[in-house]
């Protein structure tokens, strides 16, 4: 297995180490432990469920969304994620149509 590092675990430990953080700062860990689950998911022997891997995505973008004032999701992933529950529900109604 490859020791893999995310592109957020990076963005987080060197905004620790530009910011002096102490090694058991919550940015540091949560970026560790990301890091750690994207080794275990990739390594795809039952390590990290797909469940464990995004719940360890979240809390680390999270924390880092905290820290930085960075938005947790931006107006076009909101607008496309909105656009894709109208689409998700127009198939729920045809289909639903379709059984009378």
């Amino acid at each position: 297995m490859k020791n893999l590092k995310s592109n957020l675990g990076k963005l987080m430990r060197a905004r620790a180490d530009h910011d002096k953080l102490p090694t058991d700062h919550l940015l540091r860990t949560l970026a560790d432990r990301f890091d750690l689950d994207l080794c275990r998911y990739m390594d795809q022997q039952g390590k990290c469920t797909a469940g464990q891997f995004l719940a360890s995505w979240a809390k680390a973008r999270k924390a880092w969304c905290a820290y930085s004032g960075e938005v947790i999701v931006d107006v076009m992933a909101r607008d496309l994620s909105m656009k894709m529950c109208d689409l998700f529900v127009v198939e729920q109604e045809v289909k639903f149509e379709g059984k009378k």
